[in-house]
């Protein structure tokens, strides 16, 4: 069993609760489980919320990724990713080039038994919905378009 602060999960339980957002939670591992819809074209969002003993990680991730057989999309996303995370401030996106996994990232630190507030809970789970609406009808130029990716990252920045 993976030690995880139980303050950490009791206040991401709660808030959960509180918006009547369905979940599991994987008591050993200390991780949250969720999906919410977007308003893109990758509809629905896969949440998992990763406990530790002093921080929680909120990854928001793309049920679309790359094929990693098609060299040149990997490439082309990859590109992309980089392009899209320049300046990012909240969190980041991710792409796993072995398997094609798109996620979006937010780390938040609670040392010294700092108690996330229902506001950093709210605003980290938000980030990831807002990125994918903001970039997932983009990611899925890139994996199904022709465009280059200048071309898109203008286009949706």
């Amino acid at each position: 069993m993976k030690k995880y602060s139980s303050e950490i999960q009791k206040a991401i339980k709660k808030y959960l609760e509180d918006e009547k957002i369905s979940y599991s939670f994987d008591l050993y591992g200390g991780d949250f489980r969720f999906q919410q819809e977007t308003k893109s074209r990758i509809k629905i969002i896969c949440y998992l919320i990763h406990v530790n003993y002093s921080d929680f990680i909120v990854y928001a991730c793309s049920p679309l990724g790359v094929d990693i057989e098609e060299k040149e999309t990997v490439k082309r996303m990859a590109e992309f990713i980089c392009r899209i995370n320049q300046g990012s401030r909240k969190g980041y996106f991710e792409f796993n080039m072995d398997n094609g996994e798109i996620k979006y990232k937010i780390y938040n630190e609670c040392n010294d038994g700092i108690i996330p507030t229902e506001a950093t809970i709210r605003s980290s789970i938000d980030t990831g919905i807002a990125k994918f609406e903001r970039y997932g009808n983009a990611i899925t130029e890139v994996i199904f378009g022709n465009k280059q990716i200048k071309d898109i990252v203008e286009n949706f920045t």
